[in-house]
């Protein structure tokens, strides 16, 4: 990916931003930068350098609320995606997408694409964690399970070994008579299990980071806290400098030269369509 693609990755992305920024405002929807974002905004005031993206969080409550603003009011440039109005969708987390793009990944280059998929942000549930120690390592066994046969079932595999794909096409055939939809709803079953009740932590159960990592208790979150973003202001937990070191530890100190890289490698191009 070249510079300039990058520079329309960022535009991109914060337009989308913005727009969602807008209509949680205008709806009273709770929201919070996370993970990454959130420490491009207090590390370096925007992107981190080496690691494009935008990924957001909302109490469930919240989460479902978006979604149905999101459908009923998203312009036409914009398409809000989850596993209930995308086929073979495999995320956990929905996605705010420009319609008017395209982006290429490295392993579409191996594998025969699911869909085209243009520059998006994630949207990620916040869902209430159990306060007993055990039933929250029953909860996350399960959920590691279900998004391993998930992963599985889907026909794309994260390898240019070819023997690797082969294996991983094989089992996916093999799981093919597993209705996709039907595991994404059992996993969103599961993130919910208790949703009904107050406990004392949120977890971020769709994240790449471990359940036992992003089990914070509610205060952490708090009041929504408005950071400089590239320009801007977007919302980030009310005590982000305890959410930053319970993920990161010594957020501050930049990682060695060779590890800034992160999900620039995941993009070979992207194009703006006409």
């Amino acid at each position: 990916m070249t510079q300039e693609e990058l520079k329309m990755m960022s535009v991109l992305q914060l337009d989308i931003m913005d727009e969602v920024h807008r209509m949680c405002v205008k709806h009273g929807i709770t929201y919070y930068i996370i993970a990454g974002t959130l420490l491009g905004a207090v590390r370096h005031k925007g992107f981190i350098p080496w690691d494009l993206d935008i990924d957001i969080a909302m109490p469930r409550q919240d989460y479902e609320r978006f979604k149905e603003v999101a459908l009923a009011e998203l312009p036409e440039k914009y398409s809000y995606l989850n596993h209930e109005n995308c086929s073979n969708y495999f995320r956990p987390h929905a996605l705010v997408v420009r319609n008017d793009t395209r982006v290429h990944l490295k392993y579409d280059q191996a594998n025969p694409k699911m869909f085209d998929l243009g520059v998006y942000i994630d949207i990620f549930p916040l869902d209430s964690a159990p306060d007993n120690e055990k039933l929250r390592e029953k909860q996350a066994k399960k959920l590691k399970r279900i998004r391993q046969l998930i992963e599985r079932r889907i026909p794309y595999c994260y390898s240019f070994k070819r023997w690797r794909r082969y294996i991983h096409y094989a089992v996916s055939f093999l799981l093919s008579w597993i209705s996709v939809r039907k595991l994404n709803r059992y996993q969103q079953k599961l993130m919910k299990k208790y949703s009904d009740g107050k406990t004392a932590c949120l977890c971020s159960m769709a994240s790449q980071y471990a359940y036992a990592k992003q089990c914070m208790p509610v205060e952490i979150y708090g009041t929504p806290t408005l950071l400089d973003f590239e320009g801007r202001q977007y919302y980030a937990p009310e005590k982000y400098t305890e959410y930053l070191t319970r993920l990161y530890g010594d957020y501050m100190q930049l990682p060695p030269i060779e590890k800034r890289q992160a999900n620039l490698k995941a993009f070979t191009s992207i194009e703006q369509l006409s």
